[in-house]
């Protein structure tokens, strides 16, 4: 009785068992496993996800000018007038112009800013950027606006207002005595004139913030900065085709010039003019011949080009002073304040009080002169001496106009800190311009010095030219599902690779890609044909007998993926475990599945085209910054976009 009373007493305070938790031993294995390889403990709340999943309603309302019309409308990744290449597919849907379309698409987690297209059949694209959170982009009618500013443009208010003056050329002609660097303008051929004009001058609404970022990233990403862009220029399909003119297209639309960015020291000495002719009066010449027939040709002044990029009605001195100390006003500007329509006098020299045309025949070729002043004509410049510049420069966007200009340059610009005489000579006949097309919109961007960039002053053309767009071919995202195939890994995550593509709103494509395992095993939840649960995984590669590793070895030969298209919902999203494939290894009868909040890193999908790791070789080694992720998920969430050489897997790209 004593000791049950013992017992009883006793048990009060303490419970008579309490054994210690019972330990997952396999669990525990697979966590010592990790760490051993890995080196780290990853994040408590790393739940390995690297993309987000969105939901945008697409309007198809792009203004249709120009023989543009929308066929089908795309969510976008980038800007693919930016870079291409770079630029994904992340969902698509046919449409009829004008009509609503809502996509889901599921974007990298580290992508902000998406872009909604309306595409043509032709693959011309206009797009429009929009933040993850909103529900509907609607494309402005910019380009109707456009068109409806212009045709507000009287008929017949251009004329000339002051008679002709020699052109700057024509004057280094005329000069005597010349100095030795001056001697290539006799016989040059130079016999313009320059003419001042009267001309209708819309004020428009400047750039949004948004407007004027995006705007600066399509100048910049089209031809970077500080970067020898001239390959590119003499390269591009309005160089080879048009000689970098623009063609007047006959229509009633008057033609437009709207500066909208500057990079420049020289903003307020700085000027545009143009000139047009017939191509039949050219026809058959040669390129010598043709220079001096261009030679001879009126040149209008259209803009100055501080009173077209700064605000306020102050003094061109004053101006390039304001551009040099405040960056918002000119120096580095992005803006959109004026533009100038230009006016068809009719063939050869105008009279004083001719009166122009809006319209300009078909056909007619409109070239465009970029004027840099006298430097000692504006001494309000701030920060050196222009003691040496000896008078005004044109520079040409036809290259058989810059010879003698481009030679003159080099003299010019001797002094310029930084560039000695020899680089700043860009060669004979070198254009000065650059002609590019973005969004339905025709650029130009002009060289003033000797970076060679081409986006010193960049201007919009608009209206009756013809538009030459690039046909633009983009891919489709790809997302990447890399396996494990047991418990205990070695993380090299190619024992099943499976690549999949968003074909369309209700298709995807998914391609077996390869196999670094040497288990049975089966894929399960695509069901296919050719993919399905029935066939084991080294079988659908055409592989029987013992299982080998199939595309995993680099210097073993390479199998053929084997692809199908599957047919999925409109709401189809990689982002739902619902929706993912995952394996089933026979041989130590374990599903896979992608992995999830708390999990090791067993299975991932990747949005993207993964270049996965050879045979043994952890993903740690083959991605430097994957533990970054890994142990921080916030951390390096772009780690798959830098493979070590060597290290992956080089013969499986998706295609």
């Amino acid at each position: 009785m004593v000791t049950a009373l013992t017992i009883v007493s006793c048990s009060k305070e303490k419970d008579l068992y309490n054994p210690e938790p019972e330990v997952d031993k396999e669990k525990q294995a697979v966590a010592d496993n990790v760490k051993a390889i890995f080196g780290v403990e990853f994040d408590q709340n790393q739940d390995w996800k690297m993309m987000k999943t969105g939901k945008v309603t697409i309007v198809a309302n792009a203004a249709e000018e120009k023989g543009f019309k929308t066929d089908r409308v795309q969510v976008l990744t980038a800007n693919p007038f930016i870079d291409a290449s770079s630029t994904k597919i992340l969902n698509e849907k046919q449409v009829k112009a004008g009509e609503e379309c809502t996509l889901v698409f599921d974007v990298p987690n580290y992508l902000d800013t998406l872009y909604a297209a309306c595409v043509s059949k032709d693959n011309r694209y206009r797009v429009m950027p929009f933040a993850l959170s909103d529900k509907t982009v609607s494309f402005t009618t910019e380009a109707s606006s456009r068109k409806a500013r212009a045709a507000k443009a009287p008929v017949a208010t251009p004329m000339v207002i002051s008679e002709g003056r020699n052109s700057d050329n024509l004057n280094m002609v005329l000069k005597t005595p010349k100095a030795n660097d001056e001697k290539q303008w006799d016989n040059s051929g130079w016999n313009d004139h320059f003419y001042d004009i009267s001309t209708t001058v819309n004020e428009l609404t400047d750039f949004t913030t948004a407007e004027r970022n995006e705007m600066f990233k399509v100048i910049t990403g089209i031809m970077p900065e500080n970067t020898d862009n001239s390959a590119k220029v003499m390269q591009s399909e309005y160089f080879i085709n048009t000689a970098n003119y623009f063609y007047a297209d006959g229509t009633q639309e008057p033609i437009t010039v709207t500066p909208v960015r500057v990079w420049a020291d020289f903003l307020g000495w700085e000027s545009l003019y143009y000139y047009y002719y017939n191509p039949a009066q050219v026809e058959g010449l040669s390129d010598n011949d043709r220079a001096l027939f261009l030679k001879q040709l009126p040149k209008y002044k259209l803009l100055e080009c501080a009173d077209a990029l700064v605000v306020g009605g102050n003094s061109a001195e004053d101006r390039v002073r304001m551009a040099k100390n405040n960056p918002n006003l000119g120096h580095e500007a992005t803006h959109r304040l004026r533009s100038y329509t230009l006016a068809y006098f009719g063939d050869g020299e105008p009279t004083n009080g001719t009166t122009g045309s809006y319209q300009f025949p078909a056909g007619y070729r409109i070239g465009l002169m970029f004027r840099v002043d006298s430097f000692p004509e504006r001494p309000g410049w701030v920060g050196g001496s222009a003691t040496n510049v000896k008078s005004a420069v044109n520079f040409y966007a036809d290259s058989l106009l810059n010879n003698e200009p481009n030679r003159y340059a080099r003299w010019n610009y001797g002094w310029w800190p930084g560039h000695g005489t020899t680089s700043t000579y860009l060669g004979p006949n070198k254009s000065r311009a650059a002609i590019f097309s973005a969004n339905g919109k025709a650029f130009i961007g002009f060289e003033d010095l000797v970076d060679r960039d081409y986006n010193d002053v960049v201007f919009e053309v608009n209206g009756g030219v013809t538009l030459y767009e690039d046909s633009i071919r983009l891919d489709r995202n790809v997302y990447t599902m890399a396996f494990e195939d047991r418990r205990l890994g070695d993380y090299d995550l190619n024992d099943v690779v499976i690549k999949a593509q968003r074909v369309d709103q209700t298709h995807v494509k998914y391609s077996l890609e390869g196999t670094g395992a040497e288990d049975e095993l089966y894929l399960r939840n695509i069901n296919g044909q050719k993919l399905n649960a029935t066939t084991e995984v080294h079988a659908i590669f055409g592989q029987t007998g013992k299982r080998a590793f199939i595309n995993t070895v680099e210097e073993e030969e390479h199998i053929p993926a084997v692809q199908e298209i599957i047919e999925v919902p409109a709401d189809f999203s990689f982002a739902v475990d619902a929706n993912l494939p995952y394996i089933y290894n026979k041989t130590m009868n374990w599903e896979v599945h992608i992995a999830r909040l708390g999990e090791d890193p067993h299975a991932i999908i990747i949005p993207n085209d993964f270049r996965y790791p050879r045979e043994q070789k952890c993903v740690r080694y083959v991605y430097s910054r994957f533990n970054e992720w890994g142990t921080k998920k916030v951390d390096s969430t772009d780690w798959y976009l830098e493979p070590t050489e060597g290290l992956y897997y080089t013969k499986s790209v998706f295609k």
